[in-house]
């Protein structure tokens, strides 16, 4: 018997026309048609399940959704980044609606407010020693935790405290000078780790802390406000003072945990979850 004539040669049967078929290799089909024929054309357009009379479950027919409107785009040679949710009318909201979930639900503008930047951040700190007084002896206990704890943001938090105390008073400063510049090493450090050009001051090297955000998680750069806020919560302990000074603190606490801890999220878990907090005992009930 004559052997198959090779493909290509006079007589050889052709390779069947699909879509789908690999060059050089014959009856290449994708997953849910094997049972047809290669060349059979479907009766339906093509759905996720590939077997006809199947559809994927929802409402989009074929040519619907972002995927569908990306394709278009690309092939006409549009930049896709530029189709965004259609245009809303007046007073309508401009943002498309989260896609229901089961768990925890974000707001979706709780970052429109967000400072630009870290040292931003810290001036709100800064601004709230403008209404609430310390005293020397809270000044030294926050020297203490700037020189001796591992926690950068800690450390962070209570330096910006300390510096707002000490001001331009030369006595102060030289006083608690150590404490200072470990405080600017630790900030530095965090500010050049999330903006790259952010440079410190001649003569401070704050690759000297480099250890102490070693065992830091990745979130903690990724939302580094949250993590900050959640320090305040514990040198909250260190500056409390009388009934005056504990209530504005309080509302001070209650105002940045609202506004960069609640209402947020991590992927499908909210971060109250990851940073909860409640006042503290001594803290004065509200009115």
């Amino acid at each position: 018997m004559a052997p198959p004539p090779k493909k290509g040669s006079p007589g050889a049967p052709e390779a069947p026309k699909t879509p789908w078929t690999a060059r050089g290799v014959a009856g290449v089909v994708p997953p849910g048609r094997r049972l047809g024929e290669a060349g059979e054309k479907r009766r339906a357009t093509w759905s996720a399940s590939g077997v006809a009379g199947i559809t994927p479950p929802g409402n989009q027919k074929p040519g619907e959704g972002p995927a569908a409107r990306w394709a278009i785009a690309k092939s006409k040679g549009e930049s896709p980044t530029k189709l965004a949710v259609p245009k809303k009318g007046k007073g309508e909201p401009s943002l498309a609606p989260a896609r229901p979930t089961a768990g925890f639900v974000p707001d979706l503008r709780a970052a429109e407010g967000d400072p630009k930047d870290l040292k931003t951040f810290l001036d709100l700190f800064a601004e709230a020693h403008s209404k609430i007084a310390l005293d020397a002896e809270t000044a030294s206990q926050l020297a203490q935790l700037v020189g001796q704890s591992h926690a950068p943001f800690e450390i962070m938090v209570a330096f910006t405290w300390l510096s707002a105390w000490v001001g331009s008073d030369g006595a102060r400063r030289k006083e608690y000078q150590w404490a200072l510049e470990r405080g600017a090493k630790v900030y530095f450090n965090l500010a050049k780790r999330l903006d790259p050009t952010v440079r410190p001051p001649r003569g401070l090297v704050p690759k000297t802390v480099d250890p102490l955000f070693f065992d830091l998680p990745p979130t903690a750069f990724q939302f580094p406000y949250a993590y900050a806020v959640d320090a305040f919560m514990r040198v909250l302990e260190l500056l409390r003072g009388d009934h005056v000074r504990n209530r504005k603190l309080i509302e001070l606490a209650h105002t940045l945990y609202a506004r960069f801890i609640e209402k947020r999220s991590f992927g499908d878990r909210a971060l109250s979850a990851m940073f909860p907090w409640k006042p503290p005992a001594w803290a004065p009930a509200s009115k």
